[in-house]
Order: C-alpha cells, then sequence, then structure tokens
C-alpha cells in the first residue's frame, strides 16, 4: 500500500506492508507471556535480594552467628552479583537470552536449594555467592541485551 502526499512543494511517500492480524497477534502474545515470566522471575529475585533472610535471629542462633559474621554472609551476595553484571550481559547476547535466562534460574534454584541445606556459615557463603552470580544474568540478560533491544 502506497500513500503519498505534498504540502508547501515537499513531497512525502509512504510505504506499507499489510500484514494479517494473526500473524501480528501469535507475535505478540508470546512476547507478553515471556514478559510476565521476566517480570515475575525479577520480582521474586528483588524481594529475595532485599529481604534475604527473614529469619535472622533464628539462623544466627542456630550456626552461633556474631554480627558481623552475619553481615558478612549477607553482604558476599552482593560481591558476585556485581561483578557478573557485564557478564551476564554478555553472555547473552553471545548465547540467546532464553538460554542464559533458563540456565540462570536453574542454578538459582539450585542454589536456593543448597541454602537450605546449608550446616556451616561457610557454605551459607558460598551459597550466596553462588546466588548473586545465577541471579545477575537474570536481569541483565533479560531486559540489556541487544538481542531484545535491537
Amino acid at each position: 500500500m502506497n500513500f503519498a502526499a505534498t504540502r508547501l512543494g515537499v513531497t512525502i511517500t509512504v510505504q506499507a506492508e499489510v500484514v494479517p492480524a494473526q500473524a501480528l497477534a501469535g507475535k505478540t502474545a508470546v512476547r507478553w507471556k515471556i514478559f510476565v515470566l521476566m517480570l515475575f522471575l525479577i520480582t521474586i529475585n528483588y524481594i529475595r535480594s532485599c529481604f534475604p533472610f527473614r529469619g535472622d535471629a533464628a539462623y544466627s542462633k542456630e550456626f552461633n552467628l556474631d554480627a558481623a559474621t552475619q553481615g558478612f554472609i549477607l553482604s558476599s551476595f552482593f560481591w558476585t552479583y556485581a561483578f557478573m553484571q557485564v557478564p551476564g550481559g554478555m553472555l547473552a547476547d553471545k548465547y540467546k537470552p532464553r538460554i542464559v535466562i533458563a540456565a540462570a534460574t536453574v542454578g538459582w534454584g539450585l542454589f536456593q536449594a543448597l541454602a537450605a541445606a546449608s550446616t556451616s556459615s561457610f557454605m551459607l557463603v558460598l551459597t550466596r555467592l553462588g546466588l548473586g552470580a545465577t541471579e545477575t544474568p537474570i536481569i541483565s540478560g533479560g531486559w540489556a541485551s541487544s538481542t531484545l533491544c535491537g
């Protein structure tokens, strides 16, 4: 379909391609499903990051931790989270974002399960480091990927 308009000596021509509504609806539905899934994952990650251990007193007593050790364990998440921001985005650019996000989500769940099974403060630090590393690609790979943004 072509459309041309002339005004003040300037002609503007617009060419448009007619696409069936079914073709557009299929893409849009999939993109909205991915958006809702990403929103759900990022919301869970954000809530879990901001409120890491709701039972601070319980695990401090169980592992006999003082305030400094507890702060060390809680902050260890952010070391790998900050360090992996750029590599997480680069992985999403090199491989497909859906592959990186799926692998990161599986890793995130694995480290959450390991954190629940921790028997020492050292294991808690390791699981927090793993959570930071696997949580980063979910956000940097999903929202900031040049594959999705163009």
